[in-house]
C-alpha cells in the first residue's frame, strides 16, 4: 500500500470512534436524566408514564423500576407489605422507613395499589 493511503484509513477510524464516543456519550446522559423513569435531572416528571407498578404484588426487582427506589428501599417496601398487610393507598408507602413525600411524589404517577390478585366473577343472573 502506499503511504499516503495509510493516512486515509487512520483519519476514517478516528471519525469513526469519535461519532461512537459522542453517541455513547449521549446515550448515557439521557440515561442519567431519568428517561427509564420519566423524570428529569430536577426529579420532575416530564414523560407520560410507559408502566404501572402495582405496588401489592410487586417483587423488589419491579419497585426498583420506579424513581427513587433502590433495592433497599424496594426491600423494606415488600417487608412492610408482608407485616402489615396490603397497601390500600399509595399514601400508606409513608410508613416504610426512609420513603419520604418527596418520593412518594415521584413514584405516584407510576405506582397504584392494585385489589386482590384472583377477584371473584361477578354471577350473572339467570
Amino acid at each position: 500500500m502506499p503511504p499516503g493511503r495509510y493516512a486515509g484509513i487512520v483519519l476514517a477510524c478516528c471519525v469513526i470512534l469519535l461519532f461512537a464516543s459522542l453517541l455513547a456519550a449521549l446515550c448515557l446522559r439521557r440515561l442519567s436524566y431519568g428517561s427509564a423513569t420519566g423524570g428529569d435531572a430536577s426529579g420532575r416528571n416530564v414523560m407520560p408514564a410507559r408502566f404501572r407498578v402495582d405496588i401489592n404484588i410487586a417483587r423488589p426487582s419491579t419497585l426498583c423500576l420506579l424513581p427513587g427506589i433502590g433495592i433497599s428501599a424496594a426491600d423494606r417496601i415488600v417487608s412492610y407489605r408482608e407485616r402489615h398487610g396490603r397497601f390500600d393507598d399509595l399514601n400508606e408507602l409513608a410508613g416504610v422507613s426512609r420513603v419520604g413525600q418527596v418520593t412518594l411524589e415521584r413514584i405516584r404517577p407510576v405506582a397504584y395499589c392494585g385489589g386482590d390478585p384472583v377477584k371473584p366473577q361477578p354471577q350473572r343472573p339467570h
